[in-house]
């Protein structure tokens, strides 16, 4: 898309429209809601507020996926060919970048808690990069394809659910699993 319109959430009225020159694929708040990262063709930063692009953030494309560290100073971006970089915030300046393992590409992004490392999940893979220097700590391999990723609120556990199902835990310092559960629904009896 080419157009982005911004909602007030509790009245539902559209306070504004964002028109990114390089196309709206993926959308990212950043943690204290002054900055809004929009991945197309080029990675933008915006005031939402104004809707004004700094020129200085644009860069490289991120067509696939945006996300915000949770201390507001950088950015991961993925794109379709499966570069992963990492942006430092304020001025977007490439920090490091990462290339995906598999043709598919990086399909999810989750940063720690803390902001001091990363993950990143492709197909059955997760594996753990710090943050600073992009230095690879740890790979997980899963038994099934995973859909999603994340990190436990201390930082201690990365969680991956699964095509089947199966919600599994893992040590972030070794790489074990901890313990893992099918997710269970009211139809199944």
């Amino acid at each position: 898309g080419r157009r982005v319109p911004l909602w007030d959430a509790r009245t539902g009225d559209c306070q504004s429209v964002i028109e990114p020159e390089y196309g709206a694929r993926t959308l990212a708040f950043s943690p204290d809601g002054k900055r809004l990262a929009i991945g197309g063709s080029r990675l933008t930063i915006v005031d939402p507020s104004t809707g004004i692009a700094d020129a200085r953030r644009v860069t490289f494309p991120a067509d696939r996926l945006v996300v915000w560290a949770p201390d507001g100073r950088g950015v991961l971006s993925a794109s379709g060919s499966g570069w992963i970089h990492v942006h430092d915030i304020p001025g977007l300046g490439e920090r490091f970048r990462l290339c995906s393992r598999t043709s598919s590409g990086t399909i999810r992004l989750a940063w720690s808690p803390d902001s001091s490392f990363i993950a990143t999940l492709t197909f059955r893979q997760i594996d753990l990069w710090d943050a600073r220097d992009g230095r690879h700590l740890c790979g997980i391999s899963a038994p099934d394809p995973l859909e999603d990723v994340a990190l436990s609120p201390d930082g201690r556990e990365v969680v991956g659910t699964s095509v089947k199902r199966v919600v599994s835990f893992w040590n972030v310092a070794t790489g074990a699993l901890v313990r893992s559960y099918l997710l269970q629904n009211q139809w199944d009896a």
